[in-house]
């Protein structure tokens, strides 16, 4: 001010000079103040990405697909308008976390839906095997009652599959319940028949699936004759076709 007091008092009674020269000093202190205030405005008066607080915010319900798919592609646009900014705008770090989460959150997805659409393949894969160590076993069933009744004709076959043996030729280990047991997805039922003059001259076996469809399809069943049956809609009974 000093300065513009000087050049009133050079420049005395002369108005139209003394008011360009006030002008001048005022567009420069006016000049002065914008520049000052866009080279030291602090970050935090910097405008945040709406879409990349929106990502971030999407990343932590990624597990389920929607919020996953929202946080990559709002992710994706924020990071893109971040650049573009030249540092007006900021929140880079919410972005690149919404997208890391949402494609965790696709990834994790995607696995899952595999996973369901391979189980079923692999469950049934397995059917033939579990069906094929049932017939396995009554096989052993019955031949274990053969030998049984040969070795006591006085008492005809086993009452149950504890007198029995505790185990067949492929493995299975036998049930707390002695007329019962369960092995490879199956599960055994033993029935002996009627007492003949004190001795058992018949008895039923039984195979059914624990869960038709997944450990096993058909039902089997057999009885004192040794022949198989089988069927693979409902219960099997000795009129049910035989297995060859």
């Amino acid at each position: 001010m000093y300065v513009v007091w000087k050049l009133r008092r050079f420049y005395c009674g002369r108005p139209s000079v003394l008011f360009i020269v006030r002008s001048a000093a005022n567009l420069t202190i006016a000049t002065l103040v914008a520049v000052s205030s866009l080279v030291l405005t602090p970050r935090s008066s910097m405008e945040t990405s709406r879409k990349a607080t929106a990502s971030f915010v999407f990343g932590f319900f990624s597990w389920v697909p929607p919020a996953a798919i929202a946080a990559v592609i709002l992710g994706h646009i924020s990071r893109a308008e971040i650049r573009r900014s030249a540092g007006r705008v900021k929140g880079a770090r919410f972005a690149l976390t919404g997208l890391i989460l949402g494609y965790i959150g696709l990834a994790a997805v995607a696995v899952l839906i595999i996973g369901m659409l391979m189980h079923p393949k692999i469950t049934k894969a397995q059917i033939p095997a579990h069906e094929a160590s049932a017939i396995a076993s009554i096989k052993a069933i019955n031949a274990g009652q053969m030998i049984y009744s040969s070795s006591h004709p006085g008492q005809g076959f086993a009452p149950d599959f504890a007198i029995l043996g505790g185990t067949t030729e492929s493995g299975g280990e036998q049930a707390n319940n002695p007329a019962s047991r369960s092995m490879s997805g199956y599960t055994f039922t033993y029935t002996p028949g009627e007492k003949v003059n004190g001795a058992i001259r018949s008895y039923t076996v039984t195979a059914v699936p624990d869960q038709v469809g997944s450990t096993g399809q058909r039902r089997f069943f057999s009885d004192e004759s040794g022949e198989i049956h089988y069927n693979a809609f409902g219960p099997a009974d000795a009129t049910s076709p035989v297995i060859q």
